[in-house]
């Protein structure tokens, strides 16, 4: 049965918080005010306490009711916490630049990634952190990140440029088939602005900040990564595309159809950075410290700061991010001598970030990141037991038996999510992550060896891309070919949210009969 007592322990009560605080986003963030905020949270609070009594009594665990109390009120508080937090972040970043709206002003700001065609095909667009406000009224210096789109230039606009122009800030817009306006809230942007001309401010320069620092190295790594997978790939646009997307999740270059093909084949996780690649990154510096024979202690203090300007070339995408936090509290854990918990890592890494920004709440990137990782975390290990036949095969039998486990446990938590957000359904991903998920180790090292190599000794990292070009063009022959397979993959409707209660409900039911059913057999 589930250890109940040993459930709510000090570790567990991070996910109790983190979960709770997120309950408090989603429900603010669903039009919740005040008048209905007490109701709901004293709904709330009975809701645990019913569901803790009766686990109580199902296990006769003899819980003390001072703990579920204990319990309730810590996610009652938490609750109460997310929602606040999610008020103040809307306020902050409105407020800031909301006496602007609607009027022109000379808009003074840093742009931050590299202007690119806007749909309609006349305007380019940047992201810009704004830094001053100028109008009839005076000079404003503010602090906001806006969208701002241009016709003409001054001359050459790159990441890093000081720039002005006279524009009217507007909210960003939201659409009946789309809410564009909270996507762009997860990359904290409120407004956007056109300016038919803008110039440079020459005279201004940006104050020093470890974030902007990490940023900029991180921002200066992606492009020279894309540079030279461009420059040795030339030719080869399409596994340029892909190796792209695995170094850094690049997917600019990316097709519509190839896109598509990965989608249906079950393989889109490998293009986007996430836990897998932090783990081989994390895998090549243990084994390059190790055969320089520094100490492992040594390593993880080194590989700590590593770890975050990998984040900062990923563009710190919420994949990434979770991934990053998670490893280095297991780093943290073993510099201090103390043992780790995945479950509560997992949990400590989310509700980082959504302290950071609540709306990543409502981010693809993260709820698929997460979802994935606690479908791993609770169901491989109790699935792999299942699978421990396989073992007997000669050679692979270890590695197919945990490869399976880890795909089909991953593969029950992001399917309903998947079906959700991009109305399909792939049944190929447990099969094909058996080959592709090796060959992506062997691209990401030797993409990263071939951009090392690239920039002391060109030729050589030329020859270096046909060592990685034949894994880049079977991964990109099995998302062709899979992407075709009747039955592997098909369109689905979007899940009631009746349905996915159920679902999750019955992971929960599975998690909980898997695990009692290895305690009694051991």
């Amino acid at each position: 049965m589930l250890n109940l007592s040993g459930f709510l322990n000090v570790k567990r009560y991070t996910a109790l918080i983190c979960s709770a605080f997120a309950g408090g986003i989603f429900f603010v963030s669903g039009g919740g005010n005040l008048i209905s905020f007490l109701p709901s949270l004293l709904v709330f609070s009975l809701m645990f306490v019913i569901i803790f009594i009766l686990l109580a009594k199902a296990e006769e665990s003899g819980l003390s009711p001072y703990k579920i109390i204990l319990v309730v009120l810590i996610a009652a508080a938490s609750f109460s916490a997310g929602a606040l937090r999610y008020e103040q972040y809307e306020k902050s970043h409105l407020d800031t630049l909301a006496p602007f709206e609607g009027a022109h002003s000379y808009i003074y700001g840093t742009v931050r990634t590299e202007p690119k065609l806007s749909q309609s095909g006349y305007s380019r667009g940047t992201v810009l952190d704004v830094y001053k406000i100028e109008n009839a009224s005076g000079v404003f210096d503010v602090s906001g990140r806006i969208t701002l789109y241009f016709s003409d230039a001054e001359g050459d606009v790159r990441v890093g440029d000081s720039v002005y122009g006279i524009a009217s800030l507007n909210l960003v817009p939201t659409y009946d088939d789309f809410d564009y306006r909270r996507y762009m809230k997860q990359k904290e942007i409120f407004y956007s602005a056109y300016s038919g001309y803008i110039h440079f401010d020459r005279g201004h320069t940006e104050p020093f900040s470890i974030k902007g620092f990490v940023t900029d190295i991180g921002r200066r790594i992606n492009s020279s990564i894309v540079s030279a997978v461009d420059k040795n790939f030339e030719g080869d646009e399409e596994l340029g595309a892909i190796l792209k997307g695995i170094l850094v999740g690049d997917k600019t270059d990316f097709s519509d159809e190839l896109r598509e093909d990965f989608s249906k084949a079950g393989i889109s996780h490998i293009i986007a950075v996430s836990g897998m690649h932090v783990s081989i990154l994390f895998s090549a510096l243990l084994l390059i410290f190790g055969l320089a024979r520094v100490k492992k202690r040594i390593v993880c203090i080194i590989t700590i700061p590593l770890l975050v300007i990998f984040a900062a070339a990923a563009s710190f995408t919420p994949s990434v991010c979770r991934a990053v936090i998670m490893l280095i509290l297991f780093l943290l854990s073993y510099i201090t001598r103390r043992n780790p918990d995945s479950i509560t890592s997992v949990f400590f890494a989310g509700g980082v970030m959504l302290a950071i920004n609540p709306n990543y709440l409502f981010s693809v990137s993260f709820l698929l990141s997460f979802s994935s990782v606690l479908a791993i975390l609770c169901l491989a290990s109790p699935l792999a037991e299942k699978f421990s036949p396989m073992t007997k095969i000669p050679y692979a039998g270890r590695y197919l038996q945990a490869s399976v486990s880890v795909s089909l446990s991953s593969f029950l938590g992001v399917c309903i999510p998947v079906a959700y957000f991009f109305n399909i359904a792939s049944l190929s991903s447990i099969l094909v992550n058996l080959w592709v998920v090796p060959l992506v180790y062997i691209v990401f090292c030797g993409g990263y060896l071939m951009w090392g190599v690239g920039l002391i000794f060109p030729p050589a990292a030329h020859l270096i891309k046909y060592l990685i070009k034949i894994p880049l063009i079977i991964i990109k022959s099995t998302s062709a070919y899979f992407s075709e397979v009747p039955f592997l993959a098909f369109d689905v409707p979007t899940p009631p949210a009746w349905f996915m209660c159920i679902y999750f409900g019955f992971l929960l039911a599975l998690y909980i009969i898997l695990t009692s059913r290895a305690a009694k057999n051991y």
